[in-house]
């Protein structure tokens, strides 16, 4: 069983993001979990496309089964980090050429305490 998440901070990236999720649903026992990123300060979007992306990401979810989840952190790296060691996440894919650039860090904080299972997967627009 592979448990897949899909973090989204921008709205280009929101398809591209859940459609590389679905991809990746090889059995019925993969999960999917969608996560909406961001932190408190900041917007996800813009407040004119954003409900059109939420609404999307929700589509996806309930097109596959996934869990949909927001996530609003003022430590944006350690809400992820938990999270993925909560639902004992695999495969992780975001996209990180926005504000948060929190692919490496991720990868860097997995790492250092010892949770090297999960592959981090860059993929976006930018």
């Amino acid at each position: 069983m592979t448990n897949i998440l899909v973090c989204v901070t921008r709205k280009p990236e929101a398809a591209i993001l859940a459609d590389a999720g679905m991809e990746l649903l090889n059995s019925e026992e993969d999960k999917l979990f969608i996560v909406n990123l961001c932190s408190y300060e900041t917007y996800y979007m813009n407040p004119e496309t954003r409900d059109s992306s939420l609404d999307h990401l929700y589509a996806k979810a309930v097109e596959t089964g996934a869990d949909f989840r927001m996530i609003r952190s003022n430590n944006i790296l350690r809400s992820l980090y938990n999270y993925i060691i909560e639902k004992d996440i695999n495969e992780v894919i975001i996209e990180d050429a926005g504000e948060f650039r929190v692919l490496k860090g991720l990868e860097k904080k997995l790492s250092d305490n010892g949770y090297d299972k999960v592959n981090c997967n860059f993929k976006g627009l930018s």
